[in-house]
Parts: C-alpha cells; structure tokens; sequence
C-alpha cells in the first residue's frame, strides 16, 4: 500500500488529484476533489484508525470474503434412552464384505492350475504341485489370527485394504517365478498372509453392524467366501486357454487386487452404542443364572476345555474338507472316475 504525500505548502491542506493520502496526525484519510485542488475545508473527512496488518500465524480470513467451511451432517436419534448418530447405510457394509469374501474365495480354486502348472513345469511332482496350497492355507490361517488382533486397532477398512494389495501382489509376483520355491513364497506366503488379513474384516464388522441379524449376516459373508470358486472357476479356465497359466495368476491378482481395495473401503465400524432402530439387546429371562464371565482373553479362552473341543471339530472339518476341495479337479479327471460316470449326462 503506497502512501503519498501533502502539497508543498507543508500545511497538508491540498492534495494532487487522483491520489489519497494521510493527515499529520495518521488518523484521518481524507480525500480530494476529483476536478482540482480545492481547500481542506471543502472535503468532506471521516475518521478511521489505520489498521496494521496481522502477523501470518496470527492472520484471519477476510470478513464475508471467504466461504464457511462446509460441515458434515449427522442424524441424533434418540432410541431404547441411548442417544446414536445415524451417518451410514449398513447395507453398503454387506456389499463391500462380499466383494472380498467372492475374490478371496478364489484360493478354493487351486486345483484348476494343477494341470497348467504341471504342464509349465514338468519337474514338480505331485508333492510340489500340493506344496504351494498347503502353505497359503497355513498363511491363510496365521493371518487371520494376526489381523485380528491389528483390526481391532486400526480399524477394518485399512486391515481389509493391506490385504488386497498383498493377495494381488502375491499372485502377480507367482506369475514371474521361475521355479517352485519363489512360487510358494509369493502364492503361499505372500497371498495367505493377504487372504488372512481381509478374511477377518467383513465378518467381524458385519456383526457388529447387524446384532439383529447376526446368523444372516454371518451366513451371507461366509456364502460369499465359498461361491468365490463358483464364480472364478470358469474365469481361471478361459484365462488359462486363452492366455497360459502364468499370465493367469498376472491378470487374477489384478482382478483380486481391485475387487478387495474397493470393497475394503467399504468397511468401518459403527458408531459407539450404536443400536439398530427398533432393536434391543435381549434381556435374560427370570430366574435364568447368569454367566459368571462373558468376555476372555485370548489366553483366558486357551485354559477353557470348551475352545479346545471347538478347535478340534473346525480342525477335522476344514481337514477332510479342503482336502478334496483343493484336489477336486484331479479326482474328477482320474481314470477310475471317468470309467465310473461313462455314458452319464455329467
């Protein structure tokens, strides 16, 4: 801002025309005539202190010069006496859980790459070509363990989203190995540890979101999961024909990649006490005894017999399960199985 001087008769009783300029006293701003230089008396004045600008870290914005910030709008409602915010749709919650349930359901599909891998690489034997799903399912579990516990801290959505990027990477780096060790490193290890980290995001946060519906909810994550192999089967099979098994993984790590990314962000935990509209807790029945302790820690619930009991019938389930699951293809081209269905529409 330029300041410009009086006249030259010192009295500071005329000014140029087209300027402005300051009283001696730095208080009053007055202003000419713009048709020549008429006495001081004739101007009209108006007193106004001269304001010194703020320092940088003290500076405000301009008044009615900048736009307010736009702020978020929550819904309170007021339900069963507890006061909620009501900001998200849960439903979106399902969708995303089933977009990584469906592409993390795929490593049920590993039998479908047998032949190819046998055919890429002659020198594995039937030990090596199970090697590399023994191990992702290994990782698989250990993930699941190690997540959730990390899901807890840091929320769903990042969890489910680190898991993405290392299934995606697992099997886009297995598409470049060149023998069976740098396979199973990067399928087994690398892509367990992933399906494991996004495995436990949907269901846990789904639960939370739906305490009305916990067996619905529970049973649509965990469909999703299984109807992976029903929907990426015929993919991997036309992938393979069309473009060889290596490429395969390439392009199926791509798809697992996006598919979970973005159903990962999809996921988020609801808010504190929140309750469904219409939904209350169940409350126990009279007389009923009360259990003497509702939540454990970890190593609380290792000294129970009951988890133990639980441990071993999901072991021997998931064993004689995934043991056909994983082999299912080479059993239905055995001899013995095409001599028995001979002549069968199947």
């Amino acid at each position: 801002r330029r300041r410009w001087a009086p006249s030259r008769d010192g009295a500071g009783s005329h000014m140029r025309p087209g300027l402005l300029t300051a009283a001696p006293d730095g208080r009053t701003i007055r202003a000419h005539h713009p048709s020549g230089i008429p006495p001081v008396d004739s101007l009209p004045a108006f007193d106004a202190p001269v304001k010194r600008r703020r320092p940088a870290d003290r500076a405000h914005p301009r008044v009615g010069s900048a736009r307010p910030a736009r702020s978020r709008r929550k819904v309170i409602t007021e339900e069963n006496g507890m006061t909620q915010e009501r900001t998200f749709n849960r439903w979106l919650v399902v969708v995303g859980a089933l977009l990584i349930q469906i592409s993390l359901g795929a490593v049920y599909i590993y039998s479908v790459f047998k032949p190819g891998l046998k055919e890429q690489f002659p020198s594995w034997t039937p030990t090596d070509l199970a090697l590399p799903s023994q191990i992702v399912l290994l990782f698989f579990a250990l993930g699941v363990v190690i997540f959730g516990r990390i899901q807890d801290k840091i929320g769903p959505r990042i969890s489910a989203t680190a898991g993405g990027l290392m299934l995606g990477a697992g099997l886009m780096l297995a598409s470049q190995a060149s023998g069976l060790g740098m396979f199973t490193l990067c399928f087994g290890v690398i892509g367990g540890l992933g399906i494991g980290a996004a495995y436990v995001c949907p269901i846990a946060t789904c639960v939370k979101w739906f305490p009305d519906k916990r067996g619905l909810i529970t049973g649509l994550a965990v469909a999703g999961f299984g109807a992976g192999a029903l929907v990426f089967t015929p993919v991997a099979k036309q992938l393979i024909a069309s473009q060889g098994i290596m490429a395969t993984f390439l392009y199926l790590g791509l798809i697992f990649l996006v598919a979970v990314v973005v159903g990962a962000q999809l996921m988020r935990n609801p808010p504190a006490g929140y309750a469904p509209a219409g939904w209350a807790p169940p409350i126990a029945a009279a007389g009923s005894v009360a259990p003497a302790k509702v939540d454990y820690s970890w190593q609380e619930m290792l000294r129970t017999r009951q988890f133990w009991l639980l441990w071993l019938t999901y072991f021997a389930g998931c064993t004689a399960g995934l043991m056909v699951i994983m082999n299912v293809t080479n059993i239905w081209q055995s001899a013995g199985t095409l001599k028995l269905f001979a002549g069968s529409p199947l």
